[in-house]
């Protein structure tokens, strides 16, 4: 009977034994499970944010006035594109932020939760591009005062004159989208102009929250000679572009490549 007895305890130990293991492989497998798709996720995430990304190609900037030496910077364009092995990138959802040491801009695209009346036709242009600057220059930078609202856009001038009106009337600092270069088509899309591989867009600022009295009165908004800025072009998803230039000692001409 003891012996018997000592059995039965050894028997109850073992299966016990063989339970708890048994548990405890089940959490390892379902923890091991659960850290392997973790793990997968985690890894398209990160190939994600590696592999997309804008980059910023060139930026040129405009000065107005006959004699350049006299007036500032006063427009910029920024030529992107997406980066090698990129996934789309929605210039909707895109942010632009500069700064001049001074004064930090955030600029966006057209939102119609925010803008309400205007349309992102207003900001967008797809047609044929022999000047991206091409602008009126009796209206800029302050003789603006006959515009009397947005146009129709036919033209980038016509880009600049509405970029123009939505700050003068609200302070609105948004970028234009001025197509370059877009094999099948994904730019064209006027809410969601969308950058895909061998696209190219020039994205179109107005400098004018730079400016030391703000007034804008006086036309001496934009970069001075000798300016250093920086910034980026920050898409939804993956790598920002960046902007790193200073601008030159003396203004020369009217069109400048700046980086």
């Amino acid at each position: 009977m003891r012996r018997g007895a000592i059995g039965i305890g050894t028997l109850i130990v073992f299966i016990a034994m063989v339970l708890v293991a048994a548990v405890a492989a089940g959490v390892l497998i379902a923890t091991s499970g659960y850290l392997q798709q973790k793990a997968m996720a985690t890894g398209r995430q990160t190939t994600q944010e590696v592999a997309s990304g804008i980059k910023v190609m060139n930026v040129y900037g405009y000065i107005n006035g006959t004699v350049p030496a006299g007036s500032n910077i006063t427009r910029l364009v920024i030529y992107v594109s997406p980066n090698a092995g990129s996934t789309g990138v929605d210039l909707a959802h895109v942010k632009i932020v500069i700064s001049d040491g001074k004064k930090m801009a955030v600029y966006r695209y057209y939102d119609p939760e925010e803008d309400a009346g205007l349309q992102a036709t207003y900001f967008h242009y797809t047609g044929d591009l022999p000047d991206v600057f091409a602008y009126n220059l009796s209206l800029e930078p302050y003789g603006a005062t006959t515009i009397t609202g947005y146009v129709t856009v036919n033209s980038a001038s016509d880009v600049w004159q509405n970029l123009y009106y939505a700050y003068k009337n609200s302070t609105k600092l948004l970028f234009g989208v001025a197509v370059v270069q877009d094999g099948d088509g994904s730019l064209k899309d006027v809410n969601n102009p969308t950058l895909t591989w061998g696209d190219i867009a020039a994205i179109m600022i107005w400098l004018m929250p730079f400016d030391n009295d703000n007034t804008y009165s006086d036309g001496s908004f934009g970069f001075m000679p000798s300016t250093k800025v920086i910034g980026k072009v920050i898409p939804e998803n993956g790598a920002a572009g960046v902007i790193d230039f200073t601008t030159p000692s003396t203004y020369t001409d009217n069109i400048m490549e700046l980086q």
